[in-house]
């Protein structure tokens, strides 16, 4: 996301949280404790200010948690529609440019410490989408294929 687009999304998000700020444009929130229970108490001059301050502090806090929820939301639903694989009927052998594929992935796996070539071999045969292989787990450690610290360890 862009840092412009963040900065937007946080001023728009402040802006419509502004009901946190009542406190200190209300004229004088100590005229209720006047009229109900007859006590006298004048607030000095710059208690507005600090009000001010923590209800802006405030509002922008709860922006910031709308928005890093919304952030791991989007990523659990990323990653939940990135795990998913379609297999299709098994193909009796591998040819030519699979075997390059299958080359390079087990290479990729291997520098993360996963020594997993059979199960990535019976992926390709099964079909597996190449870009999804190395995310699903190694048989041997149980760790996803793309993560450091897999069956060397």
């Amino acid at each position: 996301m862009q840092i412009w687009q963040s900065f937007w999304y946080f001023v728009w998000g402040t802006i419509k949280r502004l009901w946190a700020l009542l406190p200190a444009f209300l004229a004088d929130p100590f005229d209720i404790a006047e009229r109900w229970f007859r006590v006298t108490y004048q607030p000095p001059d710059w208690i507005f200010w600090p009000l001010l301050v923590l209800g802006l502090l405030f509002a922008a806090a709860l922006t910031y948690h709308e928005l890093r929820m919304q952030k791991v939301e989007l990523e659990k639903a990323s990653l939940a529609s990135t795990t998913r694989t379609v297999m299709g009927p098994r193909a009796k052998r591998l040819y030519g440019d699979d075997y390059s594929v299958l080359v390079n992935l087990c290479e990729q796996a291997r520098s993360y410490g996963h020594n997993d070539d059979e199960a990535i071999k019976r992926d390709l045969l099964h079909k597996v989408d190449p870009n999804v292989i190395l995310k699903r787990d190694c048989t041997h450690c149980g760790k996803p294929r793309n993560r450091a610290g897999g069956c060397y360890e």
